[in-house]
């Protein structure tokens, strides 16, 4: 891509779970993927028109396959 083409905008959302003691959620990207091995927080990229909330529940949902994962609970 030219750097002259601008590049389009990409809402992204991630959580930041922690327990009682302090631990940390993280999840680990999957092989094959951009990034494949690093560590991150569970999250993603926001479909056009998506709520935060609703991203990051599909997301979450997604990437640590939690189906029961629904905004508001």
């Amino acid at each position: 891509m030219s750097r002259d083409v601008p590049r389009p905008l990409i809402h992204v959302v991630a959580a930041a779970v922690t327990d009682g003691t302090g631990r940390v959620l993280i999840a680990q990207r999957p092989a094959g993927k951009h990034l494949a091995g690093g560590w991150e927080f569970p999250g993603g990229k926001l479909e056009p028109g998506e709520e935060r909330l609703a991203g990051l529940a599909r997301s979450c949902a997604k990437s640590l396959e939690l189906p029961w994962l629904r905004p508001g609970l």
